[in-house]
């Protein structure tokens, strides 16, 4: 059997409109959620810096996969900074 979506659990009083986390995106919805171009993600897929798969002709993320590769990229400058200043 296949993995179920993910449900955000937004607490008793929100269960009716519980979010559902999708098990994967698609190029384009994969893009927007990280704030990259279409393009740039295909790049960095091309690059075998993130997995993507095909279902049928539809080439699609894995939503832990997307997440992961967000959580390891390098922070930014500024926060670096941000943070070196406040040890």
């Amino acid at each position: 059997m296949g993995a179920r979506p993910q449900i955000a659990d937004h607490g008793e009083a929100q269960s009716r409109s519980a979010t559902i986390v999708p098990l994967s995106h698609r190029i384009e919805d994969a893009a927007r959620v990280i704030g990259v171009s279409r393009s740039t993600l295909f790049a960095i897929v091309a690059e075998g810096r993130l997995p993507a798969r095909k279902i049928g002709r539809a080439t699609v993320i894995l939503h832990s996969d997307l997440q992961a590769f967000v959580e390891a990229a390098p922070l930014a400058d500024a926060t670096k900074r941000a943070q070196s200043s406040s040890k």
